[in-house]
């Protein structure tokens, strides 16, 4: 019989309510009368059991690859076992949970300064001793790919592998980095290839960690659901009206979005949904800052599908988030501007990057560049 345990949920060292899990990490109840109301996490605002569904969308999906392997190495059942285990902490922000009578303090737990070992891609037990304190940030990183949070020389990077044995999601980070830096853009991730042991796949990718103990990242789908929406909105009119709500510069973030839809668009981007668009909040101040940069761009130009050979298979391409068709999306857009096209990099860019990877196949990497100078020229056309 599961025992309840009771904890209190924290932003640094400000309680916000207290919470009863289950030993598996299961929410049993929470007190919703908050304490400290402006702290807690922004769906709060929307939803009188939002903890719920926040504590869910913190664990591992169930969709993670090679998930089941990842946990019976570490003796643990479930996604929110692992990150009940691990006191519900983050890379992203400064949320965490406290055992009710523990002295626990933010200075004791936090993943920004003290070291942690984790590798959820190499599988690796962590041997610290046990009467030394060591949480992971791993048990809240979300997504279906396989990857983990790893230290080099003090610095926090993300480790990203790919979800069959082709090196798609990775290559394409890397090229949407290259396209970024081609517009002269700043405000994105920057991922490079890397070998990651005993994988099928020939590469991943990392990047530098974004976030710190005093920017927290939020995301568009936390913002969205903050507040009612109008009959009159669409979500990218809702979210813009939120932001400026929030205190954040609407025409800035307006022109953030229409870049990161040109671009998306080009690169045949199918899975920017509201938890891949991001906004960077002061963990102090409670202040937005605005704009997170644009990261999550590997399910583009045909990921692990057939990617097309002619312009009526090029028709209609599924999208997630503002819309769900890639024209559509486009619709959204005022300022096609903020896109140059004369200084996108070539079809020889995408050529040399993918064939690093020895599983391409000839037909793929060419439907690869057809739909990327198809939807160049479709934008060429238009403005």
């Amino acid at each position: 019989m599961d025992k309840y345990l009771p904890f209190i949920l924290m932003h640094k060292d400000i309680p916000i309510t207290i919470i009863s899990f289950s030993n598996k990490g299961e929410v049993i109840s929470f007190a919703k009368e908050l304490k400290n109301k402006e702290h807690a996490p922004v769906c709060s605002r929307s939803d009188d059991l939002w903890f719920h569904s926040w504590w869910q969308s913190r664990a591992i999906p169930l969709s993670r690859n090679n998930l089941t392997a990842m946990l019976k190495a570490r003796n643990i059942s479930i996604p929110k076992e692992y990150l009940f285990k691990n006191l519900g902490l983050s890379l992203n922000d400064c949320y965490w949970i406290k055992p009710i009578d523990s002295a626990l303090k933010w200075k004791d737990v936090n993943l920004f300064t003290n070291d942690f070992k984790d590798n959820t891609l190499e599988w690796e037990r962590d041997k610290t001793k046990s009467n030394e304190l060591r949480y992971s940030p791993n048990s809240s990183l979300t997504g279906g790919i396989e990857k983990t949070w790893i230290i080099k020389k003090g610095e926090r990077y993300l480790v990203k592998g790919n979800s069959t044995d082709k090196s798609d999601e990775s290559l394409n980070e890397h090229i949407a980095s290259k396209i970024h830096h081609s517009q002269g853009f700043s405000n994105y991730v920057d991922y490079n290839l890397v070998k990651i042991k005993h994988k099928p796949y020939d590469y991943g990718c990392f990047c530098k960690c974004f976030t710190s103990e005093q920017i927290e990242l939020i995301s568009a789908y936390d913002l969205i659901i903050s507040k009612k929406q109008k009959n009159t909105e669409n979500y990218f009119e809702h979210l813009l009206n939120v932001c400026k709500e929030n205190g954040m510069d609407s025409d800035e973030v307006r022109a953030s979005l229409e870049y990161q839809i040109l671009t998306d668009y080009v690169m045949s981007q199918r899975d920017r949904h509201f938890n891949n668009i991001g906004f960077l909040r002061d963990s102090e101040s409670l202040k937005f800052i605005g704009v997170a940069p644009i990261f999550d761009s590997g399910e583009s130009l045909y990921a692990n599908t057939e990617a097309p050979t002619n312009e009526a298979e090029m028709k209609y391409l599924y999208t997630k988030g503002f819309e769900q068709d890639a024209e559509k999306m486009l619709s959204l857009v005022k300022d096609y501007s903020l896109i140059n096209l004369d200084k996108l990099p070539g079809t020889s860019l995408l050529l040399k990057i993918y064939e690093k990877d020895s599983r391409q196949s000839k037909a793929h990497i060419d439907g690869v560049c057809y739909s990327y100078e198809k939807r160049i020229e479709r934008l060429s056309k238009i403005k």
